[in-house]
């Protein structure tokens, strides 16, 4: 049984703060203050499924896949001191001030597991991803990370009491 699934999302938001305190309140100084804002990221991937029965006790599953992800954002601020009861706009003040910034960071990812069951009581699992950022040095912009899981339905190789039942996970019943 193969399976292919590939997808695409984007999520956006922007928007424009005006901020004012007016001439003659006593707790802040007068201040007029504009700032615009805008932020994006996106994400594609691909994951590809295989599911098999092997042989009569045999499971095999694997999945492999990808990620590109691509995010950016940008801000802009300008403020002023207000002089002016009334007046307020950035040219009507007499201190001014201004800011820029923004990034831009793009995730390439590659990622796989294999699990592979016997006779439906005996697990393994195998996992590895990679990623490489954007945002670290070209030398060292890579990470990886595995991971080794097994797992066992005792209650399938050895007979157990009575009092402990292994139905829904594990749970243990103590009766007398």
């Amino acid at each position: 049984n193969l399976q292919v699934n590939v997808r695409y999302a984007m999520d956006m938001e922007g928007g424009v703060n005006e901020s004012i305190k007016p001439v003659g309140m006593k707790r802040w100084s007068p201040t007029y203050d504009v700032y615009h804002g805008d932020r994006q990221e996106s994400n594609a991937d691909i994951l590809i499924s295989y599911d098999k029965q092997i042989f009569s006790q045999w499971h095999l599953q694997i999945d492999a896949g990808a990620n590109l992800m691509k995010s950016k954002a940008s801000e802009t601020s300008a403020g002023t001191t207000l002089t002016l009861p009334g007046y307020s706009n950035l040219s009507s003040g007499s201190q001014k001030w201004n800011g820029q910034s923004g990034y831009e960071k793009q995730i390439n990812s590659l990622y796989a597991s294999a699990n592979i069951g016997f006779h439906e009581a005996l697990f393994i699992n195998l996992t590895a991803r990679n990623d490489w950022s954007s945002t670290l040095p070209l030398e060292n912009n890579s990470y990886f990370y595995p991971s080794v899981g097994l797992s066992a339905l005792i209650h399938e190789f050895i007979s157990l009491p009575e009092a402990i039942s292994l139905l829904y996970g594990l749970d243990i019943v103590l009766s007398e």
